[in-house]
């Protein structure tokens, strides 16, 4: 489900351009992804909706967690999230910085790709 500010269409490729983005997205396995940018496009079949500018991406899986990243690529095919730029995620006492991430969404899994540092706070948990 993606909701936008504004929208614009066009008919020479069939992409869409979107301002202040959200897309809303249940796995298969019923995780549920909240996905918001500062502008967007999507490819005409919609196999891939680009969030650019700062992104935030909240998680209601097993354990709920908020990301704070920029340009972040979602292919709903394969339920993946992925961005090369930095990325802060926080979950129950956890905060881990990294450069770059994908998200799996049905397997409920994140994947840190470069520069990975974390703090674990047990008494936050």
């Amino acid at each position: 489900h993606l909701q936008a500010e504004r929208m614009m269409h066009y008919a020479d490729d069939d992409s869409s351009e979107f301002t202040q983005p959200r897309v809303e997205y249940i796995a298969k396995n019923s995780t549920n992804l909240s996905l918001e940018g500062e502008r967007g496009w999507m490819a005409a079949q919609g196999d891939e909706i680009r969030l650019l500018g700062a992104v935030r991406i909240e998680g209601f899986a097993k354990q709920p967690f908020k990301l704070l990243t920029r340009d972040v690529s979602f292919k709903p095919d394969t339920s993946v999230a992925e961005t090369e730029a930095t990325a802060e995620l926080t979950s129950a006492g956890l905060r881990v910085s990294t450069v770059g991430m994908r998200i799996y969404i049905d397997q409920q899994r994140v994947q840190f790709l470069s520069k990975v540092h974390g703090r674990y706070d047990a008494a936050a948990h």
